[in-house]
């Protein structure tokens, strides 16, 4: 299924179930006819309206698999939007939604959450790719929460220039306890050259103001984009060691089919391979520069790693936010993975 599978998913259910072998009529359908020849059929529009979808059924999900860190009872998502306007290099989003931004109503978002409510679920993750783009319907919706009264608990991403003090304060009221900033870079010159419209500076001055109204930060990092050296890979070192951050990943920069930053490293010929499943931010880099190395991009990683939570300020917040075993397990595991 090709970009947006909710209807596309519903009427192949439905001609499979028929036993009808022609699927040419499916918009946006990619397959295999019988003779093994790959068909892609017509585009299927984005939906219009995300409130004309069903509320999803969490309870036919195995809530009680679902593990977050630091939650100690069920965790699920809740899908708020879909899309992101932005230009960055590296991500894959454009390539599904084409930059088209769609949100779900404040209304209908309080109808899921009160279902989740009822089910006993009381934490989950607002899984847009910038839940703040919208701050009207932030603020309504934060609004509506604490005027329900709903008690949940529950942590979202964000961009650091669509986040300001009043949603901040809003957003904490409403059981906001820890946000996800991707701030990617602690260089300058490598935002700009990955087109992330972002500054140092706003990542410093929005994450002292998130620490400031009592939640905590989660900060994304990319390691290996273009234009990086071992000097820049010490600057977002040094750039997310003095935020007052609790956690921090550093992912490998993946040049996912399609992106910008994809076509850059292979018309360069810096690929060191061409197998999609090569492509993953967790694992390791398919990129050779001529100033640095695939393993030098590891290297970077592991360093930043090493270098952020074997602090004792680290550490200590850490361990502050455990709360069972569970909790220690996983970050055993992370550190044991991460670290060495």
């Amino acid at each position: 299924m090709l970009k947006e599978c909710d209807l596309t998913f519903k009427e192949l259910i439905e001609n499979l179930e028929n036993n009808q072998k022609d699927l040419s009529h499916i918009k946006g359908l990619a397959w295999r006819n019988e003779n093994q020849e790959i068909i892609i059929n017509e585009p299927r529009p984005f939906i219009e309206n995300l409130d004309d979808l069903p509320l999803p059924r969490h309870d036919l999900l195995p809530i009680k698999k679902y593990i977050f860190p630091f939650m100690t009872s069920e965790f699920t998502f809740v899908v708020a939007s879909r899309g992101c306007p932005f230009p960055c290099t590296f991500c894959r989003q454009p390539i599904m939604w084409s930059r088209v931004v769609r949100t779900r109503s404040a209304e209908n978002l309080m109808e899921e959450l009160k279902l989740l409510k009822k089910l006993g679920i009381k934490n989950f993750l607002f899984h847009s790719d910038t839940f703040t783009i919208n701050k009207d319907l932030v603020m309504k919706l934060c609004k509506m929460m604490i005027d329900e009264k709903l008690n949940l608990k529950w942590t979202c991403n964000s961009r650091v220039d669509t986040i300001d003090e009043d949603m901040l304060r809003i957003m904490r009221k409403a059981g906001c306890w820890m946000i996800a900033y991707g701030f990617e870079s602690g260089s300058q010159k490598i935002l700009d050259l990955c087109k992330k419209n972002t500054t140092v500076e706003q990542g410093k001055k929005i994450v002292e103001l998130t620490d400031k109204v009592g939640i905590k930060i989660y900060g994304y990092f990319i390691i290996g984009l273009i234009g990086e050296t071992k000097e820049t890979i010490q600057e977002t070192i040094n750039f997310a060691k003095n935020l007052p951050i609790t956690f921090a990943i550093f992912h490998v920069a993946s040049p996912y089919p399609g992106t910008e930053f994809y076509h850059q490293v292979k018309d360069n010929d810096w690929l060191t391979s061409e197998q999609w499943e090569d492509t993953n931010q967790g694992g390791s880099s398919p990129i050779n520069y001529p100033q640095l190395s695939s393993q030098e991009i590891m290297t970077g990683i592991q360093k930043a790693y090493r270098s952020f939570y074997l602090r004792p300020i680290a550490i200590w917040k850490i361990l502050r936010s455990i709360r069972n075993f569970s909790d220690l397990k996983q970050f055993i595991m992370a550190g044991i993975n991460q670290l060495f």
